[in-house]
C-alpha cells in the first residue's frame, strides 16, 4: 500500500502542470496573490517554476484564479491572471518595460526646449552660445544623437570641418538610423580627402 502512495505520487508529480516565468532583465520578483485581493506574497525570482496547484494552496489560498505579477524596480509590474484548472503547463516570458518618471520626463522636456533654442543660436550665428546650451543638455541627456549632431552642424557653420566630422561620426555612432549625420560623414570625409589631395 504504502510502494503505490508513493507510486501514484510519483505519477501525478511527473504530469503535474506548472506555471514558468522568464523575464528581460532577468532576477525580477516573482508574486502570486489570490483574485480575491490581499497583497500577496514574493515566491521567487526570474527564472522561476512552481506547480499550479502549489501556487494557488501556497501563495493563493486555495484559490482557483490567482495573480501572479513580475516586479523589478525601475521597471513596470506585469500582471496576469492564472486559471488553476488548466490543463497545459504555461510559459512566461515577461520583456518588463522600464518606467518614465515624472522627473525623467520634466528632464526630457528642458532638454528639449534647449535644443530648440540652440538651434535659434545657430541660426543667428551664436554658435558659441549654441555649443554652451548643448553641452548643458548632453550632460543630462548623454544618450541623444541629436546633441552631437547639433554641435557638428555649430562647427561646421564655423568652418571648422575637422570637429564637425568628429561630431558627426560620433552621432551616428549613438544612433545608427541617424541618416543624416551619416550622410554628412561621407560628405566631409570625401570633401577632406579632395581637400588634402588637392594641397599635396
Amino acid at each position: 500500500m504504502k510502494l503505490l502512495t508513493i507510486l501514484a505520487l510519483l505519477i501525478s508529480s511527473a504530469f503535474a502542470k506548472e506555471i514558468t516565468v522568464n523575464s528581460t532583465p532577468t532576477k525580477a520578483d516573482v508574486k502570486i496573490s489570490p483574485l480575491s485581493g490581499g497583497n500577496g506574497r514574493k515566491a521567487g525570482e526570474t527564472p522561476y517554476k512552481i506547480s499550479l496547484a502549489e501556487a494557488s494552496t501556497t501563495y493563493a489560498n486555495g484559490s482557483d484564479i490567482f495573480i501572479v505579477e513580475v516586479l523589478k524596480e525601475g521597471y513596470e509590474t506585469y500582471r496576469i491572471l492564472i486559471p488553476n484548472f488548466l490543463k497545459a503547463a504555461i510559459n512566461l516570458d515577461v520583456v518588463l518595460e522600464q518606467k518614465t518618471d515624472l522627473e525623467t520626463i520634466k528632464k526630457i522636456d528642458k532638454g528639449m526646449a534647449d535644443l530648440f533654442e540652440a538651434q535659434r543660436m545657430i541660426r543667428s550665428s551664436n554658435y558659441e552660445g549654441a555649443i554652451q546650451k548643448i553641452i548643458e543638455v548632453e550632460k543630462a541627456l548623454p544618450k541623444l544623437s541629436v546633441t552631437k549632431e547639433l554641435q557638428a552642424a555649430a562647427y561646421y557653420m564655423q568652418n571648422d570641418y575637422k570637429k564637425a566630422l568628429d561630431y558627426y561620426q560620433q552621432a551616428f555612432a549613438t544612433n545608427t538610423d541617424n541618416l543624416d549625420a551619416y550622410k554628412m560623414v561621407l560628405y566631409l570625409e570625401k570633401a577632406m580627402s579632395v581637400s588634402k589631395a588637392g594641397s599635396k
